[in-house]
């Protein structure tokens, strides 16, 4: 027995140790929204209703992703706004509504009416057509999909940059001058941080070019190992991706020492695959295979791409500058570049030995 908890407070220690200070505290209920939490009565809803707004309720969740986890960013605003847009499109959709039944009852009540029956008497065929094409327009009232109302609200790595870099070009052309950004610079800067769509290009998943994404989406943030602390007012967070869905996730490290990570609209849980708590992170089991939400139901995270320290602090907002979205595009391009030459040597030197082996196999033979 004694032997055992010695080792466990070495292994408290070495994690203290390896802590800045100011790491987040594990707090699920802070990030596990429910349909509760909204005070909405539910049962004079129809089922219809009930869809859409399990939807919307979804979305919302959703918002509370691994990536706005990973930096303690709840958006709050992006919640409010998506609400806001949805009112105001059911208002839209509405009033055409009302606006469809007025008109129809103006068709069968009034000079419209009289017109018909003058048209039909007299043999107006264009007056007829007219008034039976109004009358037997249906006027129904559209549902809305809050999915693509909402959609490019949910927080991924390189969104904000992409925002701010948009923000440059087309609101203010002054602040390209006072940034010295060139053309060229400005182009390949919104290329590197294009949204990722829900598409299977392998290519989009890759460690370099989403870490370098949250590198730049956050000034203060920094690439970092698994034994180095973090600087004050920063704390760890992690990136992993499964190759074979593809799809990236986040894990971030709490005040105790362990890890915690929120899997979309999932609840928030500091638990591995196999429901045990994570202390390290690289040996602990990200295998989440068989997974419904996705046709080839494999979802490994076997692809660890690293460390980084996340500044910490209490405005929950991701606010990029160009400075960190240079560093985000150069760190990602670096990594990228350097792969491509190991690929390229890698491939040079197994020719060269095949080359070598092939020569002696010929003089054995001689």
């Amino acid at each position: 027995m004694s032997s055992n908890s010695n080792k466990n407070s070495i292994t408290n220690n070495k994690i203290q140790n390896n802590l800045s200070g100011d790491e987040p505290e594990y707090e699920p209920e802070k990030w596990n929204r429910v349909l509760k939490d909204y005070q909405v009565d539910t049962k004079l809803m129809d089922q219809n209703e009930f869809k859409k707004y399990k939807k919307i309720m979804a979305i919302i969740q959703d918002i509370h992703n691994c990536y706005a986890y990973s930096s303690d960013y709840i958006s709050t605003k992006n919640i409010s706004t998506c609400e806001k847009i949805l009112d105001k499109n059911r208002n839209r959709e509405m009033n055409k509504y009302i606006n469809c039944q007025k008109q129809q009852k103006k068709y069968q009540k009034g000079e419209e009416y009289e017109m018909y029956q003058q048209g039909k008497l007299l043999g107006n065929e264009k007056k007829v057509n007219k008034f039976i094409k109004n009358i037997n327009e249906k006027c129904e009232l559209k549902q809305i999909n809050p999915c693509s109302v909402c959609k490019g609200m949910k927080p991924q790595p390189g969104y904000p940059s992409y925002i701010f870099l948009k923000y440059l070009v087309k609101k203010d052309r002054k602040l390209l001058q006072k940034y010295d950004l060139t053309k060229e610079e400005i182009q390949s800067l919104m290329k590197f941080y294009t949204p990722v769509k829900k598409t299977n290009k392998k290519s989009i998943y890759k460690c370099s070019k989403l870490m370098g994404r949250t590198i730049g989406d956050t000034p203060g943030a920094y690439i970092t190992d698994k034994d180095t602390p973090c600087r004050k007012g920063t704390s760890k967070s992690a990136l992993v991706i499964s190759p074979k869905t593809p799809i990236y996730h986040y894990y971030r490290q709490n005040n105790d020492g362990t890890w915690s990570h929120k899997d979309g609209s999932l609840p928030s849980t500091n638990l591995d695959s196999k429901n045990r708590v994570i202390t390290d992170l690289e040996k602990s089991n990200k295998n989440y295979t068989p997974d419904k939400r996705y046709k080839n139901n494999i979802l490994d995270y076997t692809d660890f791409c690293g460390y980084y320290c996340m500044p910490r602090n209490s405005k929950k907002i991701l606010k990029p500058d160009i400075n960190s979205i240079r560093k985000g595009f150069l760190y990602g391009k670096n990594i990228i570049k350097s792969s491509k030459q190991t690929k390229k040597s890698s491939k040079k030197s197994s020719k060269k030995s095949n080359k070598k082996s092939s020569k002696k196999n010929n003089q054995k033979s001689f």
